[in-house]
């Protein structure tokens, strides 16, 4: 499910200025994605669900302070959720790592969100800007699709889970030189098929 961005502008400067209204719709709206985020992170349901109510309870007092012209509003509801699940993680002095869920589904899952936050089509009113915005954001998807199950799997655990190379080869059960060299090699990969695609080389 992706966000449209400029709709959750819009809602969230009425929040701002005490539209109870605005502050609903732009739960409905945004809340199953970041329950999904949170649901990765914390890894139980009721756990994902306290998350998502601190965080709009957040947005209710926060959003006089956000500035849609530095920052998208998706990516600011999503860091937030992020934060708020690792802070619940740690609060709760439960081991991040024996939540994580690494089956390709939930891998896939993680890769998904993390391109739905890196998606800057909206960010600009000027139609060329918008177009080279979702052609990159293609070109990653493509690259990511391109890695090997090991490779993604450690991208999805670093970028999404925010697992430092110690984490990944603690949760892992890998050696620590092993996950620092999968993790080079997918980031080189990754930026050599950027490059190529980027150059109309696509493979």
């Amino acid at each position: 499910m992706m966000l449209n961005d400029n709709e959750l502008k819009g809602l969230l400067v009425r929040t701002a200025r005490g539209d109870q209204a605005a502050f609903s719709a732009l739960y409905e709206k945004s809340a199953p994605v970041l329950l999904s985020v949170a649901n990765r992170i914390v890894g139980r349901k009721e756990l994902g669900e306290e998350v998502l109510h601190d965080v709009f309870v957040k947005v209710w007092h926060k959003s006089r302070e956000f500035d849609p012209k530095v920052t998208q509003v998706t990516a600011w509801l999503i860091a937030m959720t992020r934060n708020q699940a690792l802070d619940l993680v740690a609060s709760a002095n439960v081991s991040k790592m024996n939540l994580v869920d690494t089956t390709d589904e939930a891998v896939q899952t993680a890769l998904d969100v993390c391109l739905s936050q890196a998606d800057l089509s909206d960010r600009s009113d000027n139609p060329l800007d918008a177009e080279e915005a979702r052609q990159s954001i293609g070109h990653l998807r493509h690259c990511i699709e391109a890695l090997k199950p090991e490779e993604k799997q450690m991208v999805a655990l670093a970028y999404y889970h925010g697992m430092s190379h110690q984490a990944l080869s603690d949760h892992l059960d890998r050696p620590l030189g092993t996950v620092k060299t999968v993790c080079r090699r997918a980031m080189a990969r990754l930026k050599e098929c950027v490059e190529q695609c980027t150059s109309g080389g696509a493979r």
